[in-house]
């Protein structure tokens, strides 16, 4: 999957990072020769989405009442949702050639499982009919779902779009004329767009709702923890989604935490025995939120945090020989937060380590996953755990899709097969469905560049960020279930689910990634 480029989502709305707040910018008119014969209903969606480079025109004419083909609308479609155009060429249909203009379009939308073609072939050159058009922006953004329409020829629909006419229509993306939905006709350049900026409106709205929501729950996670501490629950969790969220944490707090980070780091590690209980994890996760906010994890008042992974046989050498080497007390959870450890920052493998970046993929691979695809807490009890393979996704993303790691690409592939196969109805994971397995699905996928609101392989009843979402109460808080009790694990989680979708569609490095903390 490639990361999203939404230069146009940046040129509408800047996002004030100290202040949580959005200014909007102004549109300019559009140059068409031909500007007097676009209608009036839609000369202003198709002025913005010229000055914002949705469409071009050809010959200088904008050509309104002509029919769209089904590659051009693809093509306006990638190029509204901000999506890379592959340049990898793959046969996948047998109308679509390496040398078609629109191939890296139609790819990359088929990528995104918003088209599928039928019978093996694309039809690029056909025009796209109304009904067509809906099923794709149905796909393609993140609508809420309803089966009402008023439509006198609603029964003209053919099956397949039914569906998606209903979401399309609910949403006031297309609202037919003449009381009719007019299913089978041919969309017009004019229509197409109008449609597709009032869905790309939508989409806007909904991402600054998400942004709004960050800067709620980051505000009250400050209020209901001002005092932050060490810990898995109000400690390392909550300060790493703040230091990667825009939510401005005080430097009082931030240097607070650091403070009893330190104290408590020296402490455990100057101890004979059972250095951090022994949870070689505790390292990782303080390693982790202690770069989110830009200090050295190599020296912590001489320790150096990230060397208890590549040596842990050396500074837990009370454990029994099985539990010595990195997954040997705690599974799977040590190799991952290892992994992440590693990779926060560009690091070399220091001459003295116990074991090697690549030692640590192939014992992931080998020892831990299952023969579905999913992967287990143990290597002993093969057991499939949907948290954790999200989570060994995570661990696993910087690899994805690079060279000489092939073999993570397809564990990869296959893994999330499976945790698209474990959603449920209502669009979540468990049993019941709990939004912390959710956010662990949505960072897993953010970090590889896959938005969780357009692929089509996790959208059910609902896309997972609107998901989450839904186990917020009025108090900005998130409960563990819907219309569960509050819980500041899952507000943790939640928030930083959030956080990690945002850095995604604003164009900024993944919620692991550290190389832009100052």
């Amino acid at each position: 999957m490639k990361k999203h480029n939404f230069i146009a989502i940046l040129l509408l709305v800047t996002l004030n990072i100290q202040t949580c707040t959005l200014s909007g910018l102004a549109i300019n008119s559009s140059t068409f020769s031909d500007a007097s014969s676009i209608a009036s209903w839609a000369k202003n969606d198709v002025d913005e989405a010229y000055d914002l480079g949705f469409v071009q025109g050809y010959n200088g004419a904008f050509h309104p009442d002509a029919p769209i083909t089904r590659s051009a609308f693809t093509k306006l479609l990638v190029t509204m949702l901000g999506l890379t155009p592959e340049k990898h060429y793959e046969s996948i249909f047998s109308d679509v050639s390496k040398q078609d203009w629109f191939t890296p379009y139609v790819l990359t939308a088929y990528e995104y499982g918003l088209i599928t073609g039928s019978g093996g072939a694309f039809h690029p050159n056909n025009n796209i009919t109304r009904e067509e058009m809906a099923v794709i922006i149905a796909r393609a953004f993140p609508l809420s779902q309803s089966s009402h329409m008023s439509f006198s020829d609603r029964f003209t629909i053919s099956s397949w779009a039914t569906d998606s006419v209903a979401s399309v229509y609910h949403n006031g993306i297309i609202t037919g004329y003449d009381g009719k939905f007019h299913p089978k006709d041919t969309a017009t350049r004019q229509m197409a767009t109008v449609i597709l900026m009032r869905a790309y409106r939508q989409k806007l709205a909904f991402q600054s709702a998400v942004s709004s929501a960050i800067c709620q729950t980051g505000q009250h996670l400050l209020s209901a923890s001002p005092t932050p501490n060490t810990g898995t629950v109000g400690g390392e969790w909550l300060i790493f989604g703040l230091a990667r969220s825009n939510v401005a944490m005080p430097k009082t707090y931030a240097d607070s935490y650091i403070s009893k980070a330190e104290t408590y780091i020296v402490s455990e590690h100057n101890k004979p025995t059972r250095k951090f209980g022994h949870k070689v994890t505790d390292t990782q996760r303080l390693a982790i939120t202690l770069a989110s906010l830009g200090a050295d994890i190599e020296n912590v008042n001489g320790i150096d945090l990230v060397d208890y992974t590549w040596n842990k046989e050396t500074y837990m050498s009370d454990l029994i020989e099985s539990q010595r080497e990195l997954g040997g007390r705690q599974g799977l959870n040590e190799l991952c937060f290892g992994l992440l450890t590693i990779d926060l920052l560009p690091s070399y493998t220091p001459s003295g380590a116990q074991i090697t970046r690549q030692e640590i993929i192939k014992t992931i691979l080998q020892d831990y996953q299952l023969s579905s695809g999913g992967f287990s807490l143990s290597k002993d009890n093969k057991t499939f755990d949907l948290d954790i393979t999200a989570m060994t996704i995570t661990a696993l993303a910087p690899y994805y899709n690079r060279a000489s790691y092939d073999n993570v690409t397809k564990a990869i592939d296959k893994a999330l097969t499976v945790i698209s196969s474990k959603q449920n109805d209502d669009g979540g994971f468990g049993n019941p469905s709990n939004v912390e397995s959710t956010a662990q699905v949505v960072v897993a996928l953010c970090s590889l560049g896959i938005d969780p609101t357009i692929d089509t392989r996790f959208k059910q009843d609902t896309n997972l960020i609107s998901h989450v979402l839904s186990f917020q109460d009025q108090n900005d808080s998130f409960s563990h279930t819907l219309n569960g009790a509050t819980s500041q694990m899952a507000t943790e989680q939640a928030f930083y689910a959030l956080v990690s979708y945002e850095r995604l569609i604003t164009n900024q490095v993944p919620l692991y990634d550290m190389s832009d903390v100052n």
